[in-house]
């Protein structure tokens, strides 16, 4: 709220000089901005035994899935077009997602019932790897 006031009373001021400590305020906050946008990412790790996710958004998601308590695992491919419409896709309670801009990644069902969209560029092109090893694990 205080940015934003302050921005209009920038743009409003027809000349009148602005306070160095509100233009250095201003510079601050937008330089968080830049900085934490810049900080985020999606770490994954996949072993013989597991896949890990981690990310740092605003609270760090982890999650550690077994290949041995996975139902399934596919593809997807969220066309680019369908991206740009607008329009939200939402999900159960029991779909957990791990995004970081990518439209493409794997879907991957538990034998619990939990769903896991996993957006991954990577992940997506090394799918059949992934299907290997949980065939492996679930003998």
């Amino acid at each position: 709220m205080y940015v934003a006031g302050l921005s209009r009373q920038l743009f409003l001021s027809n000349g009148t000089q602005v306070n160095l400590i509100e233009l250095l305020t201003i510079g601050v906050i937008l330089a968080a901005i830049v900085w934490y946008v810049l900080r985020l990412r999606m770490d994954i790790k996949v072993t013989p035994k597991s896949i890990k996710v981690k990310s740092n958004q605003w609270l760090g998601r982890r999650v550690k899935i077994k290949w041995n308590k996975v139902k399934e695992i596919e593809p997807f491919h969220i066309p680019e077009s369908l991206m740009w419409t607008g329009y939200s896709i939402n999900f159960d309670h029991s779909v957990n997602q791990f995004r970081l801009g990518d439209n493409k990644g794997v879907k991957i069902e538990l034998n619990s019932g939990e769903t896991y969209l996993i957006y991954s560029n990577d992940l997506f092109e090394s799918s059949d790897l992934l299907q290997t090893r949980v065939r492996k694990a679930n003998g």
